[in-house]
């Protein structure tokens, strides 16, 4: 139920695409402006509190394109976004670990 809503909101903010090639040509276009956003900020010599924020909403984007093109592989929306979480949560239990 979640991940349908979160598809559904994505639908309406430009990120659902007729068919994947849109999909793929999208996500291409945010990672470009998630590497420009990167770069503006190591320019500054640093990526502080501040620049994550500006940089967090180009990341959030990437992840949208991603997860709307596993649509077209006929991923179901709910297990995309549990599946999403559940590998996040175990990735920084990882890193945790190693600090």
């Amino acid at each position: 139920m979640r991940g349908s809503r979160i598809s559904e909101r994505a639908e309406r903010t430009g990120f659902d695409w007729d068919n994947i090639r849109r999909g793929m040509e999208k996500n291409r276009e945010e990672w470009a402006e998630f590497r420009a956003e990167v770069a503006e900020q190591q320019d500054r010599g640093y990526i502080d509190e501040q620049s994550s924020k500006d940089i967090n909403p180009e990341f959030m984007d990437i992840l949208f394109t991603l997860v709307n093109a596993a649509c077209f592989a006929r991923i179901h929306p709910e297990f995309r976004w549990i599946h999403i979480e559940k590998n996040i949560l175990l990735m920084l239990n990882c890193q945790m670990r190693n600090i």
